[in-house]
């Protein structure tokens, strides 16, 4: 056999090799098409090959169902609240639906943290565009108006409405308000929170009837008259010859504080002093009934209470600090008076246990705060010739104002009042025994705040008396005498004789003042009308009382005849004041009071103003330390009468 020729040998070699290369190809990848062009073949990848968008690295057209990259699944909108709605986060699939946890085949949502907001959501009035359209609330009309207030129409503008006239929206519409309670919708002075005019034929405040001046008036019997009554179940305690309101346990609700100076209860005349929580309740209570607090002297006649002063917040923490007088000079009683911090105490407490810190003071007050480093102080006046300044509660003064040469300095003051309308609090002090109108003659300085360590010769101003042993300052007040807004000033004289011997007399002068200034230049002045009443011994009291803006004043003597002997008596007048004022005409323009029985001695302090019953009103309190009870022989009846 002939072997094969060489050209015939290539040509079998080459078929061989060829065949073999095709079936190593087929082996590896299988068939070596691409159908759609795409580069792709199903060998290699490509999950659809009659279709060119389909291939491994293809985009993948979100939430259509199709899987473009061929990577077994599609791509799907982020449904991060559930709610069937996705935003722009896209999240990948294990299949074709978009329809599981956290998927969805619709990117509509405005807000994918809110399953409640999705454009098939409603629209309700809530800030929010809830139906994804871009509108909120009252931009879009399909808001469901149920979920939205109604607004009354307010054509006054004092933000009050008409129950006639109303509207649903989300937002108010110009000119409405929120509530329906307006009766006058034509006058702005007329609404719920307005200050009714007593007596003159229109319901400002919408109570339904016109209000009456004034709750106190003629003669009042204060036995009878009165809201609430404490007496002393003790003889000769002399209750109510002292008092003071204030807030002792820091809940916004004024408290009384009560002293009988000679009650017997630990050792003759040692005094006590009780604190009554508000509201206090109407009708009689014995004095060792209710009470929060009782501090008690511990020495013979150390007469504890002989004055309680009321001297604010020292110590920043809600509740109304109590400066505690003993009345005697002797050295026992003087240890046991001093600074009583509000709330510190509770139950029946030697007084000598309560005290922060014993300091004597023949006249204290409130300090307010002059430095104006926010920490509010008081004033501690020895009598003589000085006036210190504590500062919260610092044990020794930060400032001090002397007399310079004036005797009876620092005995009465009056803190923490603009005086000269420079919006800075000033001070009064008297020194009732200064010598600038004669011997003893009297005499009130005013201190411009801020203060600082001065003496009398930096007074902006004062007041004097004009004749020998005047006593010009026995007490000092600050009222709107005039009704102009501007604090005036009151000082009394226990000794003045214009209307009897020591029947004693108050003066006032318009502020702001700032020059000296006698008694006869005073704008307003009462005098005393029986020998021996010593008028203006006594604070008169200030408020108030009508509510037309004007503070209305009683004052008061404790030792004033009545139809007796020293039944006492306390005068109210009506502001505004100017001229001379005469004590008969209280009874038919004010108000008068009297003590039901000789030696009744009403009216030793007085005090308008308080809210002791928590019900939005004004009251008078009047102490009687000689007075009874129902008939019993026991010393001391405080009355709290209702003035409005």
């Amino acid at each position: 056999m002939r072997s094969l020729s060489m050209p015939l040998a290539g040509a079998l070699f080459l078929a061989a090799l060829l065949l073999s290369g095709c079936q190593d190809r087929a082996d590896d990848t299988g068939p070596a098409t691409d159908v759609d062009g795409d580069g792709w073949t199903t060998s290699g990848g490509d999950c659809d090959d009659g279709d060119p968008s389909r291939h491994p690295g293809a985009t993948d057209r979100i939430a259509d169902g199709v899987d473009q990259d061929c990577d077994g699944g599609d791509s799907c909108w982020k449904d991060a609240d559930g709610d069937g709605y996705g935003g722009r986060v896209v999240v990948r699939s294990d299949d074709l639906d978009c329809e599981d946890t956290g998927e969805s085949a619709r990117s509509t949502d405005c807000d994918d943290t809110r399953p409640d907001v999705h454009p098939d959501a409603t629209e309700v009035c809530d800030d929010i565009d809830d139906d994804c359209d871009g509108l909120v609330d009252d931009e879009d009309g399909s808001v469901d108006l149920a979920t939205a207030p109604t607004w009354y129409t307010d054509a006054d503008g004092d933000g009050y409405g008409d129950a006639a006239s109303s509207t649903s929206a989300c937002d108010a519409p110009d000119g409405s308000a929120s509530t329906d309670d307006d009766c006058d919708d034509t006058d702005p002075d007329v609404h719920p929170d307005a200050t009714d005019t007593c007596e003159d034929g229109i319901d400002q405040d919408c109570s339904g009837a016109d209000r009456t001046c004034g709750g106190l008036s003629g003669e009042i019997d204060p036995d009878a008259d009165a809201a609430t009554v404490i007496y002393s179940t003790e003889a000769n305690g002399v209750l109510g010859g002292a008092f003071a309101v204030l807030d002792w346990d820091g809940d916004g609700q004024e408290d009384l504080a009560l002293a009988a100076s000679q009650s017997d209860l630990y050792t003759r005349d040692s005094g006590r002093v009780w604190v009554y929580l508000g509201p206090l309740s109407t009708g009689a209570q014995a004095d060792v009934t209710g009470y929060e607090v009782a501090l008690y002297g511990t020495t013979t006649t150390a007469l504890v209470g002989g004055i309680l002063d009321p001297v604010g917040d020292l110590d920043g923490d809600g509740d109304d600090e109590l400066y505690v007088f003993s009345s005697t000079s002797s050295s026992s009683g003087r240890r046991e008076q001093g600074l009583v911090l509000g709330g510190s105490v509770s139950g029946d407490v030697a007084v000598t246990s309560a005290l922060l810190f014993n300091e004597t003071c023949y006249g204290s007050a409130a300090g307010g705060d002059p430095d104006g480093d926010g920490v509010n102080g008081w004033v501690c006046g020895d009598g003589d010739s000085t006036l210190d300044w504590y500062e919260g509660t610092d044990t020794t003064p930060s400032m001090a104002i002397t007399g310079s040469s004036l005797s009876g300095f620092g005995g009465d003051s009056v803190v923490d009042q603009d005086l000269d309308g420079d919006g800075v609090a000033d001070l009064w002090i008297a020194a009732h025994q200064a010598n600038v109108g004669g011997s003893d003659s009297g005499a009130v300085y005013l201190f411009s705040g801020p203060f600082a360590s001065m003496t009398s010769d930096d007074a902006d101003a004062y007041v004097y008396g004009t004749r020998e042993y005047q006593y010009v300052g026995d007490s000092v007040q600050v009222a709107d005498l005039d009704g102009d807004g501007t604090p005036d000033l009151l000082a009394g004289s226990g000794y003045d004789d214009t209307g009897a011997t020591n029947a004693g007399a108050v003066w006032g002068w318009f502020g702001p003042l700032d020059a000296p200034s006698s008694v006869s230049d005073a704008d307003v002045v009462v005098y005393g009308t029986d020998a021996g009443a010593y008028l203006g011994w006594h604070t008169p009291g200030v408020a108030d009382l009508d509510d037309d803006g004007v503070e209305d004043l009683c004052f008061s003597s404790n030792s004033a005849p009545g139809d007796g002997t020293s039944r006492g008596e306390v005068w109210l007048f009506y502001g505004p004041l100017a001229g001379t004022l005469a004590l008969g005409d209280a009874a038919t323009d004010g108000a008068h009071l009297q003590g039901d029985a000789d030696y009744d001695w009403l009216g030793n302090k007085t005090l308008l103003g308080s809210d002791l019953h928590g019900d939005g009103g004004v009251e008078l309190i009047v102490g009687a330390h000689g007075a009874g009870w129902a008939g019993s022989a026991t010393n001391g009846v405080l009355y709290v009468l209702d003035a409005r």
